[in-house]
């Protein structure tokens, strides 16, 4: 996943190249974002919706830091492809364990979009 593999067959699947030097496809950041000792994740069952469908996703923490993180909370929001802000909430307290199993699920909303006066599927999100 992270490099590109050039071995009996090749396969050009990495944000590295062979040399391990970056192909400028994300930076140093952005991977930090879902790549660290800590990451909140989403579990949903597609990646596109129309406005006559609701979102749904479970929320799940991987956690390998050194300590364990008691009674954290956590903002989240959607937004539409425009940035506009559609649904937002909180999650916790939970506590959150170090190491052992890397998911833990927490509970996840559900959230409509809704197309406003035209029907531009795109729409905005609202908490149902």
């Amino acid at each position: 996943m992270l490099n590109d593999f050039t071995g009996q067959s090749e396969a050009l699947v990495g944000v590295l190249d062979p040399f391990w030097q970056s192909k400028g496809i994300v930076g140093a950041d952005e991977v930090r974002r879902w790549n660290a000792p800590t990451v909140a994740l989403a579990r949903f069952d597609r990646y596109t919706w129309t406005s006559d469908q609701s979102f749904s996703a479970t929320v799940e923490v991987s956690h390998f830091g050194s300590r364990d993180l008691p009674a954290v909370r956590a903002a989240w929001s959607l937004t539409t492809q425009e940035g506009d802000p559609g649904a937002q909430g909180e999650i916790g307290p939970i506590d959150v364990p170090a190491g052992g199993h890397p998911f833990r699920s927490h509970r996840g909303t559900a959230v409509e979009a809704d197309a406003g006066d035209d029907d531009d599927a795109a729409g905005s999100a609202r908490r149902v």
